[in-house]
């Protein structure tokens, strides 16, 4: 048991009779291994290479990049983060706001203008009203915002065929609503409002065509050199890269890896009470560990060596039964996490884990 988590597995000893040194195998089922969030995201923003490798993959390969790093689905967790970093880059003047506020705010932007009203048959009531609040005058009353949610809700549950001019009007404004919108209503709505129109424009994925675009036109940006880049060149790599730091930052919210395997082995010195009833140990260990997740669009693997000073008890309730504590206080952990996604994204980042402790109980048969 750790931090980490809890895991169980086996654990022997091995040792000649009459010789007070021991080796004590370990195999550990759901191990977790001990990475950040922080860990996670170099690993993305390494396998980006600052994009140098985009221009040379296939075609099919980009439209898979260019989906993997802006099309982030959000758990609650990180809807709940997004929500914040839009609140407050909302909120500060635009002449004052960092870049990677302005990036906030354009992708909210982005996902917003390409969102499908139809899409809004499919939202909850709750969902639609706090939508059609996010577009609505900010002096509008909860009377006309009612009205409005009933009005768009009725328009698109009609068959298109059938739909009245009034309807089809009633869409069209929604929808240019949508295009046009500034986010100026984003603040009005509850934490839970925010939270769930973060999640639901997020939703929003690039058509191929769309992702064909943004990969052709970041491929003729790469293959530019970098003297003769116009602005529009400059800013389309800058909002990739952005996008690769917003994948790996809004991933690392809420980050959890997944649990694998850990073996290795402790030599230690061994001393028994008088009635050979409690067995006393403590001595070096050894632990090689691994795991494997999946973390929004990307999936993580994981290594860890961990080495540490074991000690620890076993106490002989009877003839061959035994029921052990034991410690160890790990003083240095390393390893990598990889990470890899579509199109052939890949990257990692190092494990250079500070010390920590972890406690076990076991139980044993003596043979």
């Amino acid at each position: 048991m750790s931090g980490g988590g809890t895991s169980f597995g086996i654990k022997g000893r091995i040792s000649n009779p009459g010789t007070p040194v021991s080796v004590r195998p370990i195999i550990l089922f759901g191990y977790t291994p001990s990475v950040s969030g922080v860990t996670f995201s170099q690993a993305v923003s390494s396998g980006s290479g600052t994009l140098s490798g985009f221009a040379t993959l296939t075609t099919g390969q980009q439209r898979a990049q260019i989906r993997l790093i802006y099309d982030v689905a959000l758990t609650d967790q990180q809807a709940d983060d997004v929500a914040q970093r839009l609140n407050v880059a909302l909120a500060t003047a635009p002449a004052r706001r960092t870049t990677e506020q302005n990036f906030y705010i354009a992708k909210a932007q982005d996902s917003v203008q390409r969102y499908d009203i139809e899409n809004f048959k499919t939202l909850t009531s709750a969902q639609q009203r706090s939508q059609v609040k996010l577009f609505a005058p900010v002096n509008t009353t909860d009377a006309q915002i009612d009205a409005a949610t009933d009005a768009l809700k009725q328009a698109v549950e009609t068959p298109a065929a059938i739909r009245t001019p009034a309807q089809n009007q009633t869409i069209a404004n929604a929808q240019a609503s949508l295009n046009n919108s500034d986010l100026s209503g984003f603040s009005s709505l509850t934490p839970a409002q925010q939270r769930e129109t973060a999640q639901i424009f997020a939703k929003t994925p690039l058509t191929e065509s769309e992702a064909d675009f943004f990969a052709s036109q970041l491929t003729s940006a790469l293959n530019t050199p970098a003297a003769d880049r116009d602005f529009f060149q400059n800013d389309i790599i800058t909002t990739a890269n952005q996008s690769v730091a917003y994948a790996a930052n809004t991933g690392a919210v809420g980050f959890t890896l997944g649990s694998g395997t850990a073996y290795g082995a402790a030599i230690t010195y061994d001393f028994e009470s008088a009635d050979k009833k409690l067995m006393g140990y403590f001595g070096p260990r050894i632990l090689f560990a691994s795991g494997s997740s999946k973390v929004g669009n990307f999936d993580t693997s994981t290594t860890e060596t961990s080495i540490g000073a074991l000690i620890g008890a076993d106490y002989a309730i009877s003839g061959d039964l035994i029921a052990g504590l034991n410690a160890t206080y790990n003083f240095s952990k390393s390893g990598t996490l990889s990470v890899s996604g579509p199109g052939g994204f890949s990257g990692s980042a190092p494990i250079s884990g500070n010390s920590s402790f972890d406690i076990g109980v076991s139980l044993g048969y003596r043979f």
